[in-house]
């Protein structure tokens, strides 16, 4: 039997305690169905709470990471009794009597990875409105950002715990509920959200949009504040954001690339070597698609690609004279126009009507300009520039 010696016998001098005599006489199952459990609830150790927790959360796991308990019923009350205990004998952070206890770590461990925590059931249309929802602590957080209109269904992807009590709040939150979605965890559910896009054999639904825009607007403004208290940015530090593509599908961010230079995109695109990502048309577009390069992994065109001039050799001989006299010609003709005293009178007057509309004043001289024009100097090409991407 594991009943505490104080269930079996009284210290001298104290009153008997007749816990274990009223369950061998009263219990209707017969004294085999007693003898290897606890007498009182208090005495059972954290370990074996956790271990039977577990077993309740996989029974009642109706989808993925998913588990539903009716309001009030007998199973609601045992959950509520397995927190209870919890709460008591855990501790948040856990105490070093757990830390220590492998067997404790390892039924941690596993409840960890069930749908354990209850959370509220956004999904209000789907189910009976007296059916406690239950997800994993991972995906479980003590507060939301405000979510409008179709974003609003992220919540079924990053779940608001249900506490009814400080006791299962504790317990929660040792269990591995957050107070708030991080970059991760946003992340995280931009994937999931893509896979059920995915399922439903189409990623255009207005509800997907807005919930993969408030993804990335999540992971973007988690990077940004790690960003501004000193933190660096690593492009591994978001493994798993999920973005729309140019095509209209949803790929991972490390698979995409952000067209910082849009008129080399068009000629990426007809090569199919790059698949380019579909942000959001707004005024901090630019800051957001920094930001995702230097933490979620987003490709940057012009960290990848450049651009260079493919020369012509037979535009000119081998001492570098155009062969192209007309091509010669026009050049002396516009070098002769740059030189001349006109150009540098009408550039000074552009320059110093610019100066007073803005209010500063005027640096450059009449002198300066015209020495300055006098210095550049043009190639003649018989054809017309190419470029290359490399």
């Amino acid at each position: 039997t594991q009943c505490p010696l104080a269930d079996h016998r009284a210290p001298p001098g104290a009153k008997l305690t007749p816990h274990l005599k009223l369950l061998l006489e009263r219990h209707s199952n017969g004294v085999f169905h007693i003898f290897g459990s606890f007498v009182q609830r208090e005495h059972t150790p954290p370990e074996l709470v956790m271990k039977h927790l577990g077993a309740l959360c996989a029974l009642m796991k109706s989808e993925p990471n998913l588990a539903s308990v009716g309001c009030g019923s007998i199973l609601h009350d045992d959950l509520r009794a397995c927190w209870a205990h919890l709460g008591e004998h855990l501790g948040s952070p856990p105490s070093d009597e757990v830390m220590s206890s492998l067997e404790c770590m390892a039924a941690l461990d596993r409840l960890k990875a069930l749908p354990c925590v209850a959370v509220t059931s956004e999904d209000v249309a789907d189910r009976p409105a007296d059916v406690l929802m239950l997800a994993p602590p991972r995906f479980a957080f003590f507060q939301l950002p405000l979510l409008k209109g179709k974003e609003a269904t992220l919540k079924l992807y990053l779940r608001h715990v249900h506490a009814e009590t400080t006791k299962e709040a504790q317990v929660f939150r040792t269990l591995g509920a957050n107070d708030l979605p991080r970059a991760p965890d946003f992340a995280d559910a931009s994937e999931r959200v893509a896979a059920k896009a995915k399922e439903l054999g189409r990623a255009n639904w207005e509800w997907v949009v807005a919930a993969l825009d408030a993804c990335m607007r999540g992971v973007y403004e988690d990077l940004l504040q790690e960003a501004r208290k000193g933190a660096d940015l690593s492009p591994k530090a978001v493994r798993n954001l999920h973005l729309f593509a140019a095509d209209g599908s949803v790929a991972p961010a490390s698979s995409l690339v952000w067209a910082d230079e849009p008129r080399w995109q068009k000629r990426l695109e007809k090569a199919g070597v790059m698949r380019f990502c579909a942000l959001k048309d707004t005024a901090d577009q630019r800051d957001v698609a920094i930001v995702l390069v230097q933490g979620a992994g987003l490709g940057q065109l012009t960290g990848m690609v450049e651009e260079r001039r493919v020369v012509e050799v037979a535009a000119s001989d081998a001492s570098g004279n155009p062969k192209n006299c007309r091509g010669a010609a026009f050049l002396a003709s516009v070098e002769e126009t740059l030189r001349s005293f006109e150009f540098a009178r009408g550039l000074h007057a552009v320059l110093q009507h610019a100066s007073e509309t803005s209010e500063r004043g005027q640096k450059h001289g009449l002198a300066a300009i015209t020495q300055e024009m006098r210095k550049v100097k043009f190639k003649a090409h018989s054809c017309r520039l190419r470029s290359g991407l490399f």
